[in-house]
């Protein structure tokens, strides 16, 4: 039974830094009583030994202790070993112990003596003591049975005595001034200082697991010149067995041993990463010569259980003598180097295509390799970093079955030998970011749900009647591998990244032959195509249920720092690309000989080519069946049932929709039993809003009817249903006249402004007038007469009330034209950002088109174009009897069919110089559309013996042109270039411009 605790008459403080185990000894000797006896009296359990106390771990115990003994609740925490002193290793059995200290302390111990890697005492610069100095045993083995003094040896002697030797009594080892001994038991002392730290408990495991390392590695050399006594301790140390225990090998570890651990593990594990890299370095060759990521005489177990800190210095130390794979798997070439994890490569498998993305492959792409060959290696190498097996099958598994391993290491020492070492910290900083970020996009979802299906022949059709470009030849001029195959296997290639030379893929090329034709024919893709593709591609995406970009790649900024011996995808020239490729027709090779890039990087950075709006093309027989065949196809009763009849759209929305004339629309709806409305089809309209829209904020018929989707005449019809009296139309009604400024506006700008059509206009030009000398300079600038500028100034004068500038007196003084008082005062005003701001848009501006800029006194230039018509979406040239002619043969007498101009020349004989001028000025203006020759037609029109010659240019009305050369032909009047209109760019007027 065990007997009632009680609290102890006499009681003894714990001294600072005191182990537990050092305190009840102290106050069972205070109380006349031995150990054993004082716990059970405390009814406290009894250790086996005094190192069990020291690593008491229960709160209960401790709280009671306190609660007996009459101490501050959580006094006795400190005088407990935390567990981060002994992590992952069985817990020394004994402490070390300073004399001078037990002389001082009463023959108490400190609890940091417990530590295995505490061998100093930094007060008194003195090695701690391992053993007794008369029975040559470790002190505090056992418990002491009798109520001994502290201080003194507890060890069992024969014959049941013990040893009371006085332990304060043994002879010290002093460390010199300045030992790096002493610094390295500083820094273990700051590390046990902190409890529970994790940094702490990752050092002592380390120091635990290289000290056996350290132990054989270690010679004479690592010693010389430091304290004598620590060299003598540790060329005489004990040995142990290379297959000892564990505790052999913690027997063998002294004082002076432990101090020459402790000082190298210091260096390996300190803060100078490329020291400690290095000094692993030369301690890694001592062996046999050869650097290895497990060192050779490291225990492999000890080598699996040290931190990542230390794995990444030795991985790193091992880098030079890795083969190239090796560094990839381990990522020894870059700061972050590890261990491989088993799940890393299987997770991110998903997010890496079979062929590389395009920007990083032209960074990374070497001279000497084919680029297709190129990124289908480099994406299984993304895939390496972090295999845990060596294997590169086990890597090359994942994203293609038919992929050579001895392909991928090839590919790295290449890069290697070229120079590009730093390639390989490239692939695994983009591995490191699939692993961190992600992908948007999941690879093999998409290899697994898209197939050659997602592009059909028919929306391949629709795709070039869209974009007006040749769908393929059919019949004896057909290709040998059809457009339409090339591109499916464009977009499935977009879209999945996969390799199209795999022999198991639906879309393969069966030889290298068939590759060529597949880049040659994508080549010709021009860039509304490939938009179309593109869009068809998203819209395939969407209908799968992915909801994912259509192309992605990791950002280039996680290589910011590092020098890529390849270019920039961007950093082309894409007008000149688009120039050489798509209009003169030269090779990939010629084009980037002329660029001074690669090949590889043109056939990339066609795909950044934005695609121009196309212009209405002629509608001749050919495209007329081309409207049919797809009308068959998409105008059914269904369609005319959603779209008309459901979606209220009309005639004219379908077919531009749809991009075919609206006669086809109108036949091929009566066929289906679709009836059409003429007129437009009844709207609701809101009374209320309507009224509120007209009346209180004045708008117009025609803005009311382009929000609500209906005509004027609508809005006016319900207006005189509603009885709200109608405005009177034209100038009067328009939102400008009926503008007010805000009271606090300045009174000359309301004056200028208010009431009138173009007060703001009249503003602008007075701003802009003021910047030059003259009205006849302003005018040349503006594009105006001076007289007109003048009557415009005026009337800007007689709306304000004063006289607003003195005009030049270039006869008498040659004074400039200057501005009056109030004057000044008014374009103070006008630029004030807040002012600006007052004008409706587009009415405080003076456009690009109206400036015509001159040198000196020189007359202002005739416009050479003209700006379009109020009748026609084409600018209008001068009207000219060789034009009348020219227009004569090719509207009436070719009645729009493609012609050329030398033919052009026969049969109106217009000289050469002035028709192909002509023609280029009616091309730029919209009438006409061009190409040149189809090589075939051009090399088979060569004589035999002679090279076939300059390639012809075709051109071909549009349809606007058609109409405009209808109109000069019907009129035949000469008639002037058309006004200048303000419909294009905004200039403001108070910007400096410069003279051109």
């Amino acid at each position: 039974m065990t007997p009632l605790a009680r609290v102890l008459p006499l009681r003894v403080a714990p001294l600072e830094g005191e182990g537990i185990d050092s305190w009840l000894h102290a106050l069972a000797r205070r109380n006349g009583l031995a150990m054993d006896r004082l716990l059970t009296i405390l009814a406290l359990p009894k250790p086996a030994n005094p190192h069990a106390l020291v690593t008491w771990d229960t709160a209960e115990h401790l709280r009671r202790l306190e609660e007996l003994t009459g101490l501050r609740s959580g006094r006795l925490e400190s005088t407990v070993a935390p567990a981060n002193w002994f992590p992952g290793a069985v817990r020394t059995r004994t402490p070390r112990y300073c004399p001078p200290c037990l002389a001082e302390r009463g023959g108490r111990f400190r609890l940091t003596w417990w530590s295995p890697w505490t061998f100093a005492c930094t007060k008194h610069r003195v090695l701690l003591a391992d053993h007794c100095p008369t029975c040559l045993t470790r002190p505090r083995l056992h418990t002491p049975l009798v109520p001994a003094r502290p201080g003194l040896c507890a060890a069992r002697l024969a014959e049941r005595h013990r040893c009371i030797t006085d332990l304060a009594t043994a002879p010290t080892v002093a460390l010199a001034a300045g030992s790096p001994f002493v610094a390295a038991q500083s820094w273990v002392d700051a590390l046990t200082a902190v409890r529970g730290a994790l940094t702490a408990s990752v050092i002592f495991n380390d120091l635990e697991h290289l000290s056996n390392w350290l132990l054989r590695v270690l010679d004479e050399r690592d010693t010389a010149g430091l304290d004598a006594a620590v060299a003598d301790g540790w060329n005489n140390r004990p040995t142990a067995a290379p297959d000892a225990t564990r505790s052999a090998w913690r027997a063998a570890r002294t004082a002076p041993v432990t101090a020459v651990i402790v000082r190298e593990g210091r260096s390996l594990l300190g803060d100078d990463e490329s020291h400690a890299i290095d000094r692993l370095r030369t301690l890694g060759r001592r062996h046999d010569g050869v650097v290895s990521v497990c060192p050779r005489t490291m225990d492999p177990r000890h080598f699996a259980e040290l931190s990542p800190l230390l794995h990444n210095r030795l991985l790193r130390a091992a880098d030079p003598t890795l083969d190239p794979t090796s560094r990839i798997r381990f990522r020894s070439c870059t700061p972050g180097a590890r261990l491989p994890k088993s799940d890393e490569p299987t997770a991110r498998a998903r997010w890496v295509p079979q062929m590389l993305w395009p920007d990083w492959t032209l960074r990374m792409l070497p001279e000497t390799m084919r680029a297709d060959l190129f990124r289908l290696v480099a994406s299984a190498v993304v895939l390496h970093v972090g295999q845990p097996d060596h294997r590169i099958r086990s890597t090359t598994g994942h994203l293609h079955s038919n992929l050579q391993g001895y392909l991928l290491g090839h590919t790295i020492q290449g890069m290697v030998r070229a120079g590009n070492a730093q390639l390989l910290e490239v692939f695994c900083r983009i591995a490191d970011y699939l692993d961190a970020q992600g992908s948007p996009i999941n690879y093999h979802r998409r290899r697994t749900q898209i197939t050659s299906d997602i592009l059909t022949e028919e929306d391949w059709l629709r795709i070039c009647y869209r974009t007006d470009t040749s769908p393929g030849e059919h019949g004896p001029k057909a290709a040998a591998t059809p457009r339409f195959r090339q591109a499916q296997r464009y977009l499935v290639q977009l879209l999945t990244g996969d390799d199209l030379a795999d022999p198991n893929h639906p879309l393969t090329w069966p030889n290298p032959t068939h590759r060529a034709r597949y880049y040659q024919a994508v080549e010709t893709f021009p860039p509304a195509q490939r938009k179309a593709l593109r869009e068809h591609g998203a819209a395939a995406l969407l209908a799968l249920g992915i909801d994912e970009p259509l192309t992605w790649s990791p950002p280039e900024r996680i290589c910011h720092d590092l020098h890529l011996p390849g270019p920039r995808i961007g950093d082309i020239n894409l007008r000149a690309l688009h120039r050489l490729v798509h209009r003169e027709g030269r090779s990939v090779v010629q084009t980037a000989d002329a660029l001074g890039t690669n090949h590889t990087h043109v056939r990339f950075a066609l795909d950044l080519i934005e695609s121009r709006p196309l212009r209405e093309r002629p509608t001749t027989r050919g495209s007329t069946w081309k409207h049919r065949e797809l009308a068959r196809t998409l105008l059914t009763k269904e369609f005319f049932q959603r779209e008309y009849v459901e979606a209220g759209k009309n005639a004219g929305e379908i077919a531009a929709e749809l991009d075919m004339p609206r006669d086809i629309v109108v036949e091929f709806a009566r066929k289906a039993g679709i009836t059409l409305h003429r007129a437009p089809r009844p709207r609701d309209l809101d009374p209320d809003w309507l009224r509120d829209q007209y009346v209180n904020h004045h708008r117009s018929t025609l803005s009311l009817a382009q929000e609500a989707g209906t005509e004027d005449m609508t809005i006016l019809r319900h207006l005189r249903q509603l009885g709200i009296p109608i405005r009177p139309s034209g100038v009067h009604s328009s939102q400008v006249m009926l503008a007010r400024l805000p009271e606090d506006a300045p009174e000359d700008v309301r004056k200028a402004v208010q009431a009138t059509r173009y007060g703001w206009l009249r503003l602008a030009r007075f701003q802009a007038t003021m910047n030059h000398p003259s009205l006849k300079a302003a005018g040349q600038t503006l594009g105006l007469a001076p007289s007109a500028l003048v009557i415009q100034l005026q009337r800007l004068e007689s709306d304000i009330g004063a006289k607003l500038f003195h005009r030049s007196d270039k006869h008498a003084s040659g004074q400039p034209m200057t501005p009056t008082a109030r004057g000044t005062e008014l374009l103070a005003v006008l630029a004030r950002p807040e002012i600006q701001d007052l004008a409706p848009p587009g009415e405080f501006t003076i456009h690009r088109t109206t400036l015509k800029w001159t040198k000196g006194r020189k007359a202002p230039e005739r416009a050479t174009g003209a700006q379009p018509t109020p009748h026609f979406n084409v600018g209008m040239p001068r009207i000219t009897r060789r034009l009348v002619a020219v227009l004569h043969h090719i509207h009436t007498e070719l009645d729009g069919k493609e012609f050329y101009g030398f033919g052009v020349h026969q049969s109106t004989g217009t000289d050469l110089g002035t028709l192909y001028q002509m023609l280029a000025r009616l091309e730029g203006m919209g009438w006409l559309t061009a190409r040149p020759e189809d090589e075939t037609e051009w090399l088979a029109g060569a004589p035999p013996g002679c090279g076939p010659g300059r390639r012809r240019t075709y051109y071909r009305l549009t349809s606007e042109g058609r109409r405009a050369a209808q109109h000069v032909l019907t009129t035949r009047k000469h008639t002037r270039p058309a006004s200048l209109s303000y419909a294009s760019e905004s200039f403001v007027p108070d910007t400096p411009q410069p003279r051109r």
